[in-house]
């Protein structure tokens, strides 16, 4: 049943849909209830009435004067006269039978109609189509039931507005011959609401369902100064593929929210048949549609301009695994103003210094490729290393290194100026002077009792440790500096003046240095595996019970080696696999040590040998004596030993810098211990008085939530926040960080795979699109169980029998099928990106490994270096 009066529409089931009475969006919402969509109580003022009240209205002199500016393409004119026929509308008298008959309605059909407050929404014959979609150009409004008339005049009045005009004429289209429409709608009290885009392309997932999300009610208000919550779902299964929102602000929507609204998408795309763009609401744990329109235009726009390129050198050495939300808002600030900001400065690069310099994916920090050009693009290419060398080719378009050093002359003057280490001599005799001064400082440290400490204490233990990192940093960054110019000289005297002799490089000569730290560890601990070896009970012990801890080493009853354990704990134990302070260290957790043990103990009983280490020293020994022999071969060198004596300097001073740059790493592993036991005895702290649920939470803090809380009693962010955070750190483990990131003036990415750890194979493209995941070999249907959510489909080529697993996969690779192939045409009609003629892919990919299908470009990417 449905009552449909001249100028109010009550919709009802079975109302039919007419777009000239109703305009597209009305239109379009009776579409939705008829398929049983749950849609908010609303009534649509037909088309019928604004023919009534206004077009009689307006029409006249002024309709006439406006149709003959608009001809003749006087746009001034046009504006000014669309101006006057909006007044005109805003003054037009409402008739009272109307007015009371809307309110009858309201009451008869919306619930609560005394709280009720209403979204004015316009409905435009040519709005909401698929040729045209007007998104945002006429006017909608949310009002109480006392402004409602108020509000349809200014609805009329908008498809009169500047932009509406500028609308039309691009669409070649004449405001008077349109009709509007207006839908009143129960606005529903939401907890969230949001748009949904069906199926839009992702320059990484391909195909997807896309779901911004803001708190509360009205997107369209709150989209011009709040940033949405993205979700973005594999558009077939409704799997997650990738969520992003501030880390201060906990998920919007939960799992069942997100399957509820991806249902309702594949049923709104399904119905309409093209992709749609719902605006929705959630109120009390359920979903409404609040309207739906066709996706005119591609939310992206045509990437025209590379804005950035993000590359993850520097830091992919130090931080190869995603780092914590705290160990990052610990580090961030010293590290990237030593390593970036300050030297930008110092060169006249303020431009670049006060932007964002770095930025996260998947967990990782990726740095603004220009910071490297700039900050390496002025020295001669002869002392960078190869990869600097491909840093600075990458970024194009660069004057010569001499004209950059030319640039820069000034700065480098002030730069020498304002800070002595420039000179490496000074350098290191700093350094030596500083090592004393800052192991005194940790020393200190290390023996301050945490126990009878407040959280206010402990905030200022943990300020002072990351101060001497900071005071580190400055001295660091020039010692990583001047070792890779003195590697990069001693390469290049070994390639001029020992051709005789291959195998001495820069390599050979600077592995196995004595007085590395990293080798001084080793030596202790092969020490230790030793005296665990000769003593039967203990070398037992380890073989049977594999201890984790030092309660369980006690259990052995051998008091001599657990002495020496304790001993080499005290001496290294600050030691971690990381440094991210999510890590523990070796004293807090010894089963790193003790399975080194075990491993060493092995060597002794299976080979009596030395551990790698320790033969690399011998090798290096021997490989030195032997350059500076070939150094002195020839009657001149005898007499003037000017090479002899310039290699010998040069390797001296790279030997001492590339041991100081790994000998560097220990020590500021000193200073993040310190910092770790502050941060853990706050975790246990805050566990105790109920305020995060474990006390591993605390590493999905940040700094500044933890200072805000401590110092001004900020609340800290909701558990739900923080478990989001953790769950994200954790499935960052086992994605895999692109080499090389394009950021677009659109605000889409490029991802990019490559360097020496990837191997590429070329086939032909079939379907667009990237994906990445598991590579699974089926060869015929019945193992498809083998499949989860998400994976590579792997095949000879894809039949349409196989179309029940296709909403598994998120890509495939075939070794045959043309464009024109079933194969083809499936993964094109599922939006699964697939490469197809990959020639041997049996035998070139694996089941199990990680590999990237480019459905654009043909390539299917192997990601070797990733396990499981």
């Amino acid at each position: 049943m449905h009552h449909v009066r001249k100028f109010i529409i009550v919709p009802q089931e079975g109302i039919r849909a007419d777009t000239q009475l109703m305009g597209g969006k009305g239109a379009n919402l009776v579409y939705l209830i008829n398929h049983k969509l749950p849609v908010p109580s609303f009534l649509i003022l037909s088309t019928e009435l604004y023919k009534e009240l206004v077009l009689k209205r307006i029409s006249g002199e002024r309709l006439t004067q406006f149709k003959k500016a608009w001809t003749t393409h006087k746009t001034e004119d046009s504006q000014s006269l669309a101006r006057n026929l909006q007044t005109e509308i805003y003054d037009l008298h409402f008739p009272e039978e109307i007015e009371k008959e809307i309110f009858d309605c309201l009451k008869k059909f919306i619930d609560h109609p005394k709280k009720l407050q209403v979204a004015v929404r316009s409905s435009a014959t040519v709005e909401d189509s698929a040729r045209t979609s007007f998104a945002g150009i006429f006017a909608t409004y949310f009002v109480s039931t006392d402004g409602l008339v108020d509000a349809i005049k200014k609805c009329w009045a908008s498809l009169w507005s500047e932009r509406a005009l500028h609308y039309f004429r691009n669409a070649g289209m004449k405001p008077w011959e349109i009709a509007m429409a207006v839908i009143l709608q129960e606005v529903v009290q939401a907890e969230a609401s949001g748009v949904l885009f069906t199926n839009i392309q992702h320059p990484y997932f391909g195909s997807i369902m896309q779901i911004e999300a803001y708190s509360g009610m009205a997107p369209s208000e709150k989209e011009k100064y709040e940033k949405p919550q993205l979700y973005r779902l594999n558009r077939h299964t409704g799997n997650l593929l990738e969520s992003g929102f501030p880390a201060n602000r906990k998920p919007l929507l939960n799992e069942s929210a997100l399957h509820t609204l991806f249902e309702s998408g594949k049923q709104i795309e399904t119905f309409f048949a093209t992709p749609q763009d719902v605006e929705w609401a959630i109120s009390q744990g359920r979903g409404y549609i609040l309207q739906s329109r066709p996706v005119t235009k591609a939310p992206q726009k045509e990437k025209t301009a590379i804005r950035r390129i993000w590359t993850p050198f520097f830091f992919m050495e130090r931080f190869p695994h995603p780092v914590s939300p705290l160990g990052w808002s610990l580090l961030e600030g010293p590290v990237i103003f030593r390593a970036f900001r300050e030297p930008l400065f110092l060169l006249g690069q303020s431009w670049l210094a006060r932007k964002q310099l770095t930025r996260f994916f998947y967990g990782r920090p990726y740095t603004d490729l220009r910071v490297f050009y700039l900050l390496y693009g002025f020295i001669p290419p002869i002392f960078l290393s190869s990869d600097k060398r491909d840093l600075i080719a990458l970024a194009g378009k660069a004057p010569s290194w001499w004209r950059r050093l030319y640039l820069y002359l000034p700065c480098l003057v002030r730069t020498i100026a304002y800070d002595a280490n420039w000179f490496f001599i000074f350098h290191l005799r700093k350094w030596q002077n500083f090592t004393r001064w800052y192991t005194r400082k940790i020393l200190k440290l290390r023996n301050h009792s945490l126990d009878g400490l407040d959280k206010k204490s402990l905030l200022k233990f943990l300020l002072r440790a990351r101060q001497l990192t900071d005071r580190f940093l400055i001295l660091h960054r020039w010692s990583i500096t001047y070792a890779d110019i003195f590697y990069q000289l001693l390469n290049l005297l070994c390639k001029r003046w020992l051709k005789s002799a291959p195998e001495i490089n820069a390599v050979s000569l600077l592995s196995g240095l004595e007085g590395n730290r990293t080798v001084e560890v080793n030596q202790a601990l092969w020490k230790l595996a030793q005296l665990c070896y000769k003593n039967k009970t203990c070398r037992t012990y380890f073989q049977k019970h594999r201890p984790k801890s030092l309660n369980d080493l006690k259990k052995c009853n051998c008091p001599d080696f657990y002495r020496a354990v304790e001993k080499f704990l005290v001496q290294y134990g600050h030691r971690a696999n990381s440094l991210d302070i999510f890590f523990p260290t070796w004293a807090e957790q010894p089963v790193y040590v003790f399975e080194i043990l075990e491993s060493y103990m092995k060597l002794i009983e299976n080979a009596k040998a030395e551990p790698v280490e320790l033969i690399k020293i011998h090798q290096q020994k021997s490989l030195e004596k032997r350059a500076k022999d070939l150094l002195k071969q020839g009657f001149w060198q005898q007499i003037l030993p000017f090479r002899r004596w310039c290699f010998t300097l040069v390797l001296h001073y790279a030997k001492t810098f590339v041991l100081l740059r790994e000998n560097q790493r220990f020590y500021w592993q000193m200073s993040i211990a310190q910092m770790r036991r502050a941060v853990v005895e706050l975790g246990k702290r805050f566990q105790k008085e109920g305020k995060i649920k474990t006390d591993d939470y605390i590493f999905f803090l940040t700094a500044q939530e933890i200072t805000r809380h401590i110092l001004n009693s900020a609340a800290l962010p909701d558990a739900e926040i923080v478990q989001a955070r953790m769950e994200e750190f954790h499935r960052n483990q086992k994605n895999v960080p692109p080499t090389l990131i394009r950021e677009y003036s659109d605000d889409t990415f490029d991802f990019e795979y490559g360097g020496k750890e990837v191997e590429v194979l070329t086939g032909m493209p079939i379907s667009p699109g990237t994906a990445q995941g598991t590579a699974r070999i089926v060869d015929n249907l019945s193992q498809f169980t083998q499949l989860k959510k998400g994976d590579i489909l792997v095949t000879k080529s894809l039949d349409p029998g196989w179309t029940p697993i296709l909403g598994l996969i998120s890509g495939a690779v075939l070794e045959v099928g043309g464009m024109l192939s079933h194969g083809s045409i499936l993964a094109r009609e599922f939006s699964i990106p697939a490469v197809s003629n990959v020639q041997g892919l049996y035998q070139k990919i694996r089941d199990g490994e990680k590999i990237v299908v480019d459905g654009n470009r043909g390539q299917v990417i192997k990601l070797n270096f990733v396990r499981g």
